[in-house]
C-alpha cells in the first residue's frame, strides 16, 4: 500500500509538469553516451559520472532517456518508500513509529525530488536502502554488492560506501573473515569504474568530482574550466584562499544547521546511552554532511535519509517521555512538518512548470523562425534552460560549465564565446561560429553587460520571461515573485 500510493504521488507530479525534464545535466550526459564505445573502457570515464548512469542512457536509447529515467525514478518512489518503512520496522519492530518516521522522511523535498527527476540520484537511493536491508539480515556479500552499485552510481556514493564500512560493518564484524565479504562484494561491484579510471587516465581512482566543490566556493573567480588547473583534494581548494572558503563555508554550516544539530546530537546521546546504532548513525551522518555540504545541493540528502531514520527511531525511546506528555506535541509536530514539506513541495512543482513554460515558449519561437536549428547553433548561458523540440544533444554552454573541465573533445566541438568579450566581438564570433540564438540569464552577466548585448545592433531580443520564485501562501495561494530575467536573443547578420 505504502509502495502504490508513492508511486501515485510521484507519477502525478510528472504528468502536472507533463513530463518535462528541469535537469540541463541530462544533455550533457546523454551526449557523453553517445560517445561510449562498448569495448573501449576509457570511452565510459567522464569524471563527473560514474559509469552506471552514461550506460542506461545508452542502452534505453539516447533519445529516450529523460521520459524513461523520469518514469524509472517515479516507480523508484514507491519502492524506495516500502523498503524504508521495511528497514525501519526490522530496526526496532515497531511498526507505528517505523511508518509515521517513514512518511515524514519520504515527504522531505530534499529526498521528494530526486523521484521527480530523470538523473540518477533515485537509483542511488535505492542501492543504498537495499545493502543496508542486506545487512540488517547479515547478508554481508549482498550488501557490499548494493553498495559497490551505489558507488557506480554517483561519485559521493564511494564516500558512503566507505563511511559504511567503517562504522557500520567493520564496528559490527571485528572478525576479518565476516565483514572482508562485504569488502569483495563492494570491490567486486566496483571495479568496472576501476577499470574505466585506469584506462583513460591511468589512475585508478580518478574523478573530478572536486570542481563541483571548487566552482561553489570561487564561481566567478576563473575565466573558463576548460583551462582551469584544479587542486587534488580539499586541503588544495582550500588553500587556494582560506578566508574566501571559511567565509562560505561557514554560511554552509549555518544553512544546514538543523540537520548537522540533530546528527551532532544523536551521536553523543548514543555514546551517552551507550546505543551502538544510535551513536553510528549519528557519526555517518556528522561525517558525510560535513564533507557532502560543500557541493551545496539539497540533493545530498537523499541517500543517508534512512540514518536520519535510525536516529529517529533510536533516538524517541530513549528520551522517555510519557505518552500523555508526547502525544499531542508529537501530532502537532507530525502534521506541521508534513505540511512545511508539502507546500515546499507545491513549490517545486510550480518551479518545475515555470521551467517548462519558459522552454517551450523559446524552443517554438527558434523552431519557427529556423526549422532545421540544432542545439549547437544555440548558446546558452542560463543553467536551468532545458530543451524541447531542437535536436542534437548536448549544445554550446557557458565556459565555466562542469563538462569543459579536462574534456579536450567537448572544448573542440563546441567552442563558445566569452560574455567578458564586448558585444562586437562577441557578435563576429558568434557568426564564425554559426551561433543562431542566446538565451542569457540577466542575473548572472555583470551590472551592465545586457544592456550593452540589447542595444547593440547585432543583436535582437525575441523573448524574455521573468524567472521566478514561487512559494504557497497561508491562504493556499500560489505566489510568486520575480527574481531575475531570462531573454532569448537572435544573432542577426
Amino acid at each position: 500500500m505504502i509502495g502504490v500510493i508513492s508511486c501515485g504521488i510521484t507519477f502525478s507530479f510528472s504528468t502536472l509538469m507533463h513530463f518535462h525534464s528541469v535537469n540541463v545535466d541530462i544533455t550533457f550526459l546523454q551526449e557523453h553516451a553517445s560517445k561510449i564505445q562498448w569495448l573501449q573502457p576509457s570511452s565510459y570515464f567522464n569524471g563527473f559520472h560514474p559509469l552506471l548512469l552514461p550506460v542506461l542512457i545508452k542502452l534505453s536509447g539516447i533519445v529516450s532517456w529523460p521520459l524513461i529515467g523520469l518514469l524509472l525514478s517515479n516507480s523508484l518512489y514507491g519502492f524506495c518508500s516500502a523498503l524504508l518503512f521495511t528497514i525501519l520496522k526490522r530496526q526496532l519492530n515497531q511498526q507505528t513509529l517505523a511508518l509515521l518516521i517513514t512518511v515524514a522522511l519520504c515527504s522531505l523535498p530534499q529526498f521528494f525530488e530526486v523521484f521527480v527527476s530523470p538523473m540518477q540520484d533515485s537509483i542511488l537511493v535505492l542501492f543504498v536502502l537495499l545493502a543496508v536491508w542486506s545487512f540488517q539480515r547479515e547478508k554481508l556479500f549482498s550488501s557490499g554488492i548494493f553498495m559497490g552499485l551505489a558507488a557506480l552510481t554517483r561519485g559521493h556514493g564511494v564516500y558512503i560506501a566507505l563511511l559504511f564500512l567503517l562504522i557500520f560493518v567493520c564496528s559490527e564484524y571485528r572478525n576479518f573473515r565476516k565483514w572482508r565479504r562485504w569488502l569483495l562484494g563492494m570491490l567486486l561491484m566496483y571495479s568496472p569504474q576501476l577499470l574505466v579510471n585506469f584506462s583513460a587516465t591511468e589512475t585508478l581512482l580518478e574523478s573530478y568530482q572536486n570542481f563541483n566543490v571548487y566552482q561553489h566556493f570561487y564561481l566567478g573567480q576563473f575565466p573558463s574550466s576548460a583551462t582551469l588547473i584544479l587542486p587534488n583534494t580539499i586541503l588544495g581548494i582550500i588553500q587556494e584562499d582560506p578566508v574566501h572558503f571559511k567565509k562560505g563555508y561557514s554560511l554552509l554550516l549555518q544553512k544546514n544547521a538543523l540537520w548537522l544539530g540533530i546528527s551532532g546530537f544523536a551521536l553523543i546521546l548514543g555514546v551517552l546511552k551507550r546505543n551502538k546504532v544510535l551513536a553510528r548513525s549519528g557519526l555517518l551522518l556528522l561525517a558525510y554532511l560535513l564533507l557532502a555540504i560543500m557541493g551545496n545541493s539539497s540533493r545530498l540528502y537523499a541517500p543517508v535519509v534512512l540514518f536520519f531514520g535510525f536516529v529517529l527511531m533510536e533516538m524517541l525511546p530513549l528520551l522517555r517521555f510519557q505518552k500523555s506528555t508526547l502525544l499531542w506535541p508529537g501530532i502537532l509536530s507530525f502534521l506541521a512538518l508534513l505540511h512545511i514539506s508539502w507546500m515546499d513541495n507545491a513549490s517545486l512543482l510550480l518551479k518545475y512548470r515555470h521551467s517548462e513554460r519558459l522552454t517551450q515558449s523559446f524552443s517554438d519561437t527558434m523552431l519557427n523562425d529556423l526549422p532545421t536549428i540544432t542545439r549547437n547553433q544555440v548558446y546558452n548561458a542560463h543553467f536551468e534552460y532545458t530543451w524541447t523540440g531542437i535536436s542534437g544533444f548536448a549544445g554550446r554552454a557557458r565556459a565555466t560549465n562542469w563538462y569543459r573541465y579536462q574534456n579536450p573533445e567537448y572544448n573542440t566541438t563546441f567552442k563558445v564565446p566569452s560574455l567578458e568579450d564586448s558585444p562586437s566581438q562577441f557578435h563576429t564570433l558568434c557568426k564564425e561560429l554559426g551561433i543562431e540564438y542566446l538565451v542569457l540569464r540577466q542575473g548572472l552577466l555583470v551590472p551592465d553587460a545586457f544592456d550593452r548585448y540589447a542595444s547593440y545592433p547585432g543583436f535582437k531580443i525575441k523573448n524574455s520571461i521573468a524567472q521566478k520564485k514561487f512559494m504557497i501562501s497561508s491562504h493556499y495561494e500560489a505566489l510568486s515573485k520575480d527574481i531575475d530575467s531570462v531573454h532569448l536573443i537572435k544573432v542577426l547578420p
